[in-house]
């Protein structure tokens, strides 16, 4: 900034860096817009201070690695005009005279709209984004710009997850509209905001939730809607139906990740394993002696997690892991039963049997994710807690 500024220019933090120093959360990734000098000089400045990765030059992008693992994506002010289908159809126009409020209207979130001098501490909140924060809102910048990536109705999603955040009601309205056009998008973007909200979030059943409400897994992820409308034995899960319960179990696996510091791939294990694990049900719950019952509800849940899993576009390893987890989510539970209340001691070779039938998967994944489903009943409302 010191160096732009000697230049003749400004450099501003703008984005998800500026929008966590408000939250009091320390960033990672940091974006600097740079106004008031032409496009041939900034590139002399970033490349003369670290390695340059161009990837983004077509954007205006220049990512420069400061040698402190510190990564930094530089930019000028640009307007993204949709000229096509693909999240790359974009007709991107840059402008270092642009007005900074001109600049934030492209951002997604008034809460991501928000600019910050690293050098005066000043802020520039033409949309009010400070406030947002504060009062927990997630509104739209410009309603006319957000529709022009159907991927950011997803990405208000896990920011609902992540930052316990309530939907304003314009903004909802405006996200309703676009879920349809979710079914367009590339299976590997869908995949990087469903591991952020499964990953980051204290409390995934708040975006989960909102998602439902929304109808955006209606649209793109058919398997989670038939849970709603799935009861369950008020004696065994008093919380309510199967949509309520796995909301639930899906706060509780968040909590066991954290506790258990699992690395990343083993925690979005264990949470689409917590989110899967009984989509068994709708096919397999019937009233039997004035009982609900879902017999057989673990083999039952294989084809739609397959499902799920696949629009994900999840790895092999994750798919076979979690598919496993899934199918035999309820072992553990049997196993305790037969040794505890019928007196059955549980053999070294039952252990070994469960073990090779989980693979690649293991037990102490599996006794999380039991973990999880065991804590995730009760009476409580998801959208609250």
């Amino acid at each position: 900034a010191e160096t732009i500024k000697s230049a003749g220019g400004r450099a501003l933090l703008v984005g998800g860096s500026v929008r966590d120093m408000v939250m009091g959360i320390v960033p990672k990734d940091f974006d600097v817009e740079v106004y008031g000098l032409p496009a041939e000089k900034v590139e002399e400045i970033v490349c003369a201070a670290g390695d340059v990765n161009e990837v983004g030059k077509s954007f205006g992008i220049l990512k420069i690695n400061l040698g402190n693992g510190l990564d930094i994506d530089v930019s000028l002010p640009r307007t993204d005009s949709k000229i096509g289908d693909g999240h790359v159809d974009f007709k991107v126009k840059t402008d270092p005279k642009m007005s900074i409020a001109e600049a934030a209207k492209r951002r997604d979130f008034t809460m991501n709209s928000i600019a910050a001098d690293p050098l005066s501490g000043e802020l520039h909140d033409p949309y009010h984004g400070v406030e947002d924060i504060q009062n927990r809102i997630l509104r739209v910048t410009d309603p006319e710009r957000f529709q022009d990536d159907a991927l950011r109705v997803l990405r208000g999603v896990q920011f609902i997850g992540r930052f316990g955040l309530e939907v304003e009601k314009d903004t909802a309205q405006l996200m309703q509209k676009m879920a349809p056009l979710m079914k367009n998008l590339s299976k590997e973007r869908i995949l990087g905001e469903w591991e952020k909200l499964l990953t980051q979030s204290p409390k995934p059943s708040l975006g989960l939730a909102a998602a439902m409400t929304l109808g955006i897994l209606h649209e793109i992820h058919p398997q989670l809607p038939p849970l709603c409308e799935t009861p369950q034995e008020p004696k065994w899960h008093p919380e309510g139906d199967v949509w309520i319960h796995t909301l639930m179990t899906v706060n509780e696996a968040a909590k066991i990740a954290q506790r258990e510091n699992l690395d990343e791939k083993t925690g979005f294990t264990l949470m689409l394993s917590s989110l899967c694990h009984d989509l068994g049900k709708p096919t397999t719950t019937e009233v039997r002696d004035d009982r609900l019952i879902s017999h057989a509800h673990e083999p039952a849940a294989k084809e739609p997690t397959l499902q799920f899993l696949d629009s994900l576009g999840v790895d092999n390893l994750t798919r076979e892991k979690v598919i496993s987890l899934v199918v035999n989510h309820l072992a553990p539970t049997t196993l305790y039963m037969s040794e505890t209340i019928r007196g059955d001691k549980v053999s070294d070779g039952a252990i070994r049997k469960l073990a090779m039938r989980l693979h690649p998967a293991t037990i102490q994944e599996l006794v999380l994710l039991c973990e999880a489903d065991h804590l995730g009943r009760g009476e409580f409302a998801p959208d609250q807690k």
